[in-house]
């Protein structure tokens, strides 16, 4: 019987400044395509069609790397403390799909 190896998560490969560096273009990603799926939204709705599906813009899969790489990255730089945004920095999914 074979034993699954299991693959390094992105989050455990990537070197400190990368990591941080990936946290800053998730973010910026995440913010792109929120706004897309927003205007999406809006579009749909003006033209009386369905709304998208917050799925096909990958918010959720976009929040939960970013989420895995900032805690990596602050606990790397030895400030367990801080692993919380401050409020108005915070990136919250339920935000993102109202």
């Amino acid at each position: 019987m074979a034993q699954d190896i299991a693959k390094p998560s992105i989050v455990d490969v990537v070197s400190n400044d990368d990591r941080e560096l990936l946290v800053e273009a998730l973010a910026a990603l995440l913010r792109e395509r929120y706004s897309a799926f927003r205007i999406a939204t809006q579009v749909a709705g003006a033209r009386g069609r369905d709304q998208p599906d917050v799925k096909d813009f990958g918010l959720a899969d976009i929040l939960r790397l970013h989420r895995q790489l900032e805690v990596r990255s602050r606990s790397a730089q030895g400030n367990l403390a801080a692993t919380a945004r401050p409020d108005n920095e915070a990136i919250d999914f339920a935000m993102l799909v109202r």
